[in-house]
């Protein structure tokens, strides 16, 4: 929403396993309907669903289990891109190949942003955590 409202407050926007668009359902969805008793959300909450002004990236699963992979998409363009990862909804926070995505989107510098490219796999072996 803070995108939409002060684009030019942000450089940047990245979500992990965020619902960006309706209508497509989830549990999270079941959950609003029988707090709010309503069957769908108030029109404020579905303009922040619109893709940002800004460059953003959406980090999403197709095993999430809390929000329906498909309601994470954005619009791809040229300043937006979807990232899938192998992962359960609580569990992307931890998860080491997305740590590394989102330092890679934090390191862009301003005005310059790229899509991601993966780092060879050997660089991202060399990032995991070690069994004793």
């Amino acid at each position: 929403m803070l995108a939409h409202d002060a684009p030019e407050e942000l450089r940047s926007v990245i979500t992990l396993g965020s619902p960006l668009r309706f209508p497509h359902r989830s549990a999270a969805d079941s959950l609003y309907e029988r707090i709010s008793g309503q069957d769908q959300p108030p029109d404020f909450v579905r303009g922040i669903f619109a893709a940002p002004p800004v460059p953003a990236t959406s980090i999403y699963s197709r095993m999430d289990g809390v929000v329906s992979w498909r309601s994470c998409l954005s619009e791809e363009g040229a300043q937006s891109e979807n990232i899938r990862v192998c992962g359960s909804h609580c569990g992307l926070a931890s998860n080491a190949r997305v740590l590394w995505m989102v330092a890679d989107r934090l390191s862009q510098p301003e005005g310059r942003w790229r899509r991601y490219v993966p780092p060879p796999l050997a660089l991202l072996r060399s990032v995991r955590p070690q069994r004793s």
